[in-house]
């Protein structure tokens, strides 16, 4: 039977909306993340058992170094940022034939966010589905999501749901108002992240990007104004 060489990815590109979850990086970037699971149980109907009808090789391993993470009293770096990466062959049957190629999945192991320096123990098994994740992007899995297609299912708006959700938003617009004044008049850096933290984490819930879009911003602009302020 003859085929067309978008086939494969015609037939994997729509995404479940539920199976989908927005984020946001520290430069304040939102995007927007497929599961894994889903993803694999989707190349599983499609290809068959992983060992049998698609799979993976891990070809190299290892931790990267970057940007330093902090100074001491003389400028010197003490802690260097890390990343774990993974060079990975992916390989699938189809049409009566195994294709393979090769990509790579990275996780931040060692780096500085809001809220200090972290490590992540999780990272090699971060690192593997991502590695995964970004081979089935490759051929068209969640297409819609990575070519920006993809519309996130809206919450149930249920019965009488117009006069509801007008008061909804005015309420939502009014806690993001404050949080953001709470934010702009913070006075330590303690105070700063606990406020941030919170409020990102009811914004998350809600799948609220602009919302989280716009305290992120706020928050870092303060963050850098405290720690540069001359101490008293």
């Amino acid at each position: 039977m003859p085929t067309t060489n978008q086939q494969l990815w015609e037939a994997v590109d729509k995404t479940a909306p539920e199976y989908t979850e927005a984020y946001t990086l520290p430069s304040g970037f939102v995007g927007t993340s497929v599961n894994a699971s889903y993803l694999i149980k989707r190349a599983t109907e499609q290809f068959g058992p992983l060992g049998t009808g698609w799979g993976y090789e891990i070809l190299e391993e290892r931790i990267d170094e970057g940007a330093p993470l902090n100074l001491d009293a003389d400028g010197q770096p003490m802690i260097m940022g890390k990343t774990h990466t993974i060079k990975l062959r992916f390989w699938y049957a189809y049409e009566n034939e195994i294709a393979e190629f090769i990509h790579y999945g990275h996780t931040p192991y060692v780096y500085k966010d809001a809220f200090g320096i972290q490590y992540d123990a999780d990272a090699p098994k971060k690192t593997l589905t991502d590695a995964i994740k970004k081979c089935l992007y490759m051929l068209g899995f969640a297409g819609d999501v990575t070519t920006g297609m993809h519309k996130r299912l809206p919450p149930d708006p249920g019965p009488n749901h117009s006069a509801e959700r007008k008061r909804q938003e005015a309420a939502d617009k009014a806690w993001l108002d404050d949080q953001a004044r709470l934010i702009e008049e913070a006075e330590t850096l303690s105070d700063l992240e606990a406020l941030y933290k919170g409020a990102a984490i009811r914004l998350k819930s809600r799948w609220d990007d602009a919302g989280l879009r716009r305290l992120t911003i706020l928050y870092a602009a303060k963050k850098n104004t405290l720690e540069h302020a001359e101490p008293a």
